[in-house]
């Protein structure tokens, strides 16, 4: 911890640390802290208030919240007023620019995992301004945009989106995973960029997955038809159409498109993949468990070892090494839907896969039995 990177209202808010502080569970943030203040007392009106919203703001819970600016300032305002009362602490003024500040940072009310972090960024000053997502990690997030739309976004995601939408269409911006319930809007498309991929909607729910680490980008359809189009070059773009993915190769630029076959078949890039026409290759899917982490559930859908273990780092926020490369070919169905600890879904793969592994400086090693 820097004890002198600390000046802004915004510095404190967003240090995992300082909520830390503020819930009071965690000893060496409360000692960190109290030693901060005691040689900052200049900054002290800001590290007051910081306590203050960020206390309002931990014990909110809402699950799902509009994004309506006036809506969610008017709604933080009247929290930070009922609770100015009974905080045991010398009261804060707030100047109209603090205000201000607090509305730039915290219009989104901190939905599902209190660590996501909601910013906001002005493109300049009279450009619209938008807003950014991170969510970190471990954790997952969901928010309904000015225009209805339900989006979730996974673990280790950056989502960023406008305040106004153009005239012409409702763009977004995704890195990472997450999943949309479009609404139709007067024949306006959605539109969801990606580094490398574009995909064009009206109204329909699909999920984009396209992490950076990843070696493809794949776009799942539930409902509704999509269009997906590479930014690289868009004369490949294909139509999605509803239990179809697309997937996008990012060392190639191909996009395959992906049926669903049955409930019980798994999602294979394999050599059927030579059957192309033109950028599209055709392979054979069951997208039903792609979408589920959405609902808290990780399902493992006959995925090699190695692809389990990427999913589950994300998932649960830690390091694991696979020791023996055999192990990273190996396969597994599995499905866990009770909040599983790390260490519970890897018993269960232990009954099936010739697999030890033991903790070692906050890192998992896996090696074979």
């Amino acid at each position: 911890m820097e004890k002198n990177s600390y000046q802004k209202l915004e510095d404190f808010i967003l240090t995992e640390s300082f909520r830390a502080y503020v819930l009071g569970k965690d000893e060496k943030a409360i000692e960190f802290w109290n030693a901060w203040i005691a040689e900052n007392q200049g900054l002290k009106d800001e590290f007051e208030r910081a306590k203050l919203v960020l206390s309002v703001l931990l014990h909110s819970n809402k699950q799902v919240v509009s994004v309506d600016k006036k809506e969610a300032l008017t709604d933080l305002l009247e929290k930070i007023k009922n609770t100015e009362g009974s905080v045991k602490q010398q009261k804060v003024k707030f100047s109209p620019s603090v205000w201000l500040r607090i509305a730039a940072i915290f219009v989104l009310i901190i939905s599902v995992s209190i660590a996501s972090m909601y910013l906001f960024k002005p493109k300049s000053q009279s450009d619209t301004a938008e807003y950014q997502i991170i969510v970190p990690i471990g954790e997952k997030s969901q928010l309904i945009l000015p225009d209805g739309t339900h989006v979730w976004i996974n673990s280790g995601s950056r989502f960023v989106y406008p305040a106004k939408y153009s005239a012409e269409n409702r763009t977004v911006y995704l890195e990472g995973e997450a999943y949309f319930d479009v609404t139709k809007k007067n024949g306006m498309p959605f539109v969801v960029n990606t580094k490398d991929v574009k995909i064009k909607v009206l109204g329909t729910a699909f999920n984009v997955k396209g992490y950076a680490s990843d070696k493809t980008v794949e776009t799942t359809v539930v409902r509704g038809l999509v269009k997906v189009e590479s930014v690289a070059d868009n004369t490949k773009a294909i139509f999605v159409k509803p239990d179809e993915k697309a997937i996008y190769i990012k060392q190639n630029q191909h996009i395959a498109i992906s049926e669903k076959s049955s409930p019980k078949s798994s999602t294979k890039i394999s050599s059927k993949m030579n059957e192309s026409i033109g950028s599209i290759l055709v392979v054979k899917a069951n997208p039903e468990p792609i979408t589920c982490w959405k609902d808290q559930l990780l399902v493992f859908n006959d995925e090699t070892f190695e692809d389990m273990v990427v999913k589950m780092e994300r998932w649960y926020d830690i390091k694991i090494n696979i020791a023996d490369p055999k192990l990273k070919n190996e396969r597994f169905n599995g499905k866990f839907v009770h909040n599983e600890t790390v260490y519970q879904v890897l018993e269960a793969i232990k009954l099936t896969m010739p697999i030890r592994y033991n903790l070692k400086n906050n890192e998992i090693n896996i090696t074979q039995k």
